[in-house]
Order: C-alpha cells, then sequence, then structure tokens
C-alpha cells in the first residue's frame, strides 16, 4: 500500500513531496528530487545548494555521487520517454522496482563510483537465490542499461564496470527452470467455463484473451477507435511493443465486446478513449505512486477461483499462441499476437502482407478448438 504523502514543513517550503519518497522541485519543466520524505531540512539544504545551477541550466557539481541518486537521474531520463510516448509506464515502474532493490542492497548513500565488478556479482549472486533465471535476466538488462546510461551521460567522472559475471542466466539455465512448472495452457472446457461464469466487462475480457491473444495490459490499453463491431475486426498496435497487430473476433466476442460497450461508465480523463474502465473511470491496468494495480488480474482470479481453475488472465494469451500453432501460419498467428519478429528472420523480411483470410483462418481455427 502507498504511503500517505506528507504535508509541507511550512507554506513557504519551496519543494513537494513526490509520489517516490522524495522532496521534488520542477524547473525548467523538469522535475528534480533533493532528499526522503524523512529529512526535510536536508532536502531543503540541497535544494539551496544547487537551485542557482538548476535555475540556469546548469548540473550542479558532482559531490560523491550516491547510488540512489544516480539512478534517480537515470529514471528522469526514462520519464522524458514515458511523457513522449516512447517508453510504456510499466516498463518504468519495472525500473523503479529493480532500482528499489538494489539501493537496498548497496545502500542508498553509497557513493555509486564506489561500486566494483565484484559488487555487481555479489549482487548478482544474490539474487539467483532469491528469484528464478528470468527474473535474474531482467533484473541484469535493467541495470546494465542504467550503468550504460550512467557512463556516457556525463553525470559521473568513473567509468563503471559491472564485470563479465554480471550477465544474464543461459538459455539451458532458464530452460531448466521451466521444466517442473504449472502449465500455462488452459484446457477449453475450462475456458468455456471462465466464460459462463463471466460477466460484463470481465466475460468480452475473457474471450478477448482466447480469441485474439490479448494480455491484460493490451485490454487496458485497447481504444475504442480500434475496435470495429460492424466489420467484426480489431486492428490495434501491441501496447507492450507496438507492434501491429489485427484479429478477427467471433460472433460471441462481438455480442460480449457490445454489452461491454453499454455497461461502459463514465471515464476520467486518461481513460477517455479506452474500450475498458473500471467502475470509478479508471484504466484497468495503472500505476499508483510506486504500485502496479492491474484490476483485469484481480477480476479475472475472482471468476478463475469460484471456478476452482487455477489459473492467471494472461494464460488465455498463452492458451491461444498454442492453439494456433496447429495451424502452421506462423507469420498470420504472429500478427494476431503481435510478436516482435525474431532476429535474421527472412520470413518477417520478405512478407510484407497477411490477407485477412489467413487471419480469420487463424482466429477460427481457436473458436473451432473452443467450441467443437
Amino acid at each position: 500500500m502507498a504511503k500517505e504523502k506528507p504535508d509541507k514543513p511550512y507554506p513557504e517550503y519551496p519543494l513537494f513531496a513526490h509520489a517516490n519518497g522524495q522532496w521534488a522541485k520542477k524547473i525548467h519543466g523538469k522535475l528534480h528530487y533533493f532528499g526522503s520524505w524523512s529529512d526535510s531540512k536536508a532536502a531543503l539544504a540541497k535544494f539551496q545548494e544547487e537551485c542557482d545551477y538548476l535555475y540556469a541550466d546548469q548540473r550542479p557539481p558532482e559531490k560523491g555521487m550516491s547510488v540512489h541518486e544516480a539512478l534517480h537521474h537515470f529514471l528522469d531520463a526514462k520519464q522524458d520517454l514515458v511523457d513522449s510516448g516512447e517508453l510504456s509506464e510499466r516498463s518504468l515502474n519495472d525500473y523503479v522496482s529493480t532500482f528499489r532493490r538494489l539501493v537496498e542492497f548497496f545502500g542508498r548513500d553509497r557513493p555509486i563510483a564506489s561500486l566494483k565488478q565484484t559488487d555487481f556479482g555479489s549482487y548478482r549472486a544474490a539474487m539467483s537465490k532469491r528469484i528464478g533465471p528470468t527474473t535474474v535476466g531482467n533484473e541484469v538488462r535493467r541495470i546494465k542499461s542504467a550503468i550504460n546510461w550512467l557512463n556516457e551521460s556525463g553525470l559521473i567522472t568513473d567509468y563503471i564496470r559491472v564485470g563479465p559475471d554480471f550477465k544474464q542466466p543461459s538459455a539451458k539455465a532458464v530452460r531448466q527452470s521451466r521444466q517442473g512448472k504449472r502449465d500455462k495452457f488452459i484446457e477449453a472446457k475450462d475456458v468455456r467455463k471462465l466464460v459462463a461464469a463471466a460477466q460484463g466487462h470481465v466475460k468480452a475480457m475473457i474471450l478477448l484473451g482466447i480469441n485474439a491473444g490479448y494480455g491484460n495490459n493490451d485490454i487496458a490499453q485497447l481504444e475504442l477507435s480500434s475496435v470495429d463491431l460492424d466489420s467484426g475486426w480489431l486492428e490495434q498496435p501491441r501496447a507492450k511493443t507496438g507492434v501491429p497487430r489485427r484479429a478477427w473476433l467471433w460472433p460471441e466476442t462481438i455480442k460480449a465486446l457490445r454489452v461491454a460497450l453499454e455497461l461502459r461508465p463514465n471515464p476520467k480523463p486518461e481513460a477517455e478513449t479506452k474500450f475498458f474502465v473500471t467502475m470509478f473511470g479508471r484504466l484497468w491496468v495503472r500505476s499508483h505512486g510506486s504500485t502496479w494495480i492491474d484490476s483485469v488480474r484481480l477480476e479475472f482470479g475472482k471468476v478463475a477461483e469460484a471456478c476452482k481453475i487455477d489459473r492467471t488472465f494472461y494464460n488465455l494469451r498463452h492458451t491461444h499462441r498454442t492453439v494456433t500453432d496447429e495451424t502452421g501460419d506462423t507469420n498470420a498467428a504472429r500478427l494476431v499476437m503481435g510478436h516482435t519478429p525474431r532476429a535474421n528472420d527472412m520470413d518477417a523480411t520478405y512478407v510484407q502482407k497477411i490477407g485477412d483470410e489467413r487471419i480469420k483462418s487463424v482466429c477460427q481455427h481457436v473458436r473451432l478448438w473452443l467450441y467443437g
């Protein structure tokens, strides 16, 4: 649960409490952070030391920048990409979560320049004891991205090396970790149970999940303008990657979407163009401070629990792709899913157009699998 923001120590206090737990101020349209909520005096002192430089669009002199400060400079740059639409807010929150763990391990006040290759190796070893190889790989990728950015940004004087041991797990380790894990496939009879038990928006979401391979954030970001219920086609780039995708909608899905549209509440400004809106008018998947709220997962979980089916909403996407693989039309299946082509994939290079009949055939194959 997100902490409640503190009030200013006194009305003239020049900083405001940012949701990330720091005192902040926007200068020339850019946010700057000056210290934790818990020490408003230290934050004010830092602001007074740096404000002349910041108002003059100059970088304050470096004073042994801490791990915490350095990573926040990186997050500021990523926030600019979110504002311009080049990075998803979900990706930014993933960075925040990773850095929170990193700061906890090294200490927020440790100088960033003091980190050595052995330190990164120790952190990776500690991670590997707590989380699986796939998650370790994601953590390594995000941290390397931040360190590379810091090395190139000019914010630090000493080049930081993460070392050869700070690397992503091998493909073999990832495969071995997946062995014995719960199957992500949902049997047709169980999908039918879920559809029958669900109502309103959730029923339409489940059908979109199995019909078009839509995941949680795909559902939340679905635009009203992307759904043509009269022609029965859905076309919108995938929210996560921006890769084009197109799907033929089943009659059952169209019927459920019409019901959902009739039940659509009045949206808040951020959800005004979205097809699905919560009862409070918000996005179904959204951030609240540093907390990520996934109402699609929560509401689907209620239906799955009632049906005694131990699966997640995202398993519908896995199931859709598994079934479409039987058609042998990989390129059409990939277009429906919004999958990024693999590197050096010659088909992706030379196949520039996929006809609607092929797309419809892939979606129809899943429908026949489900309803027989």
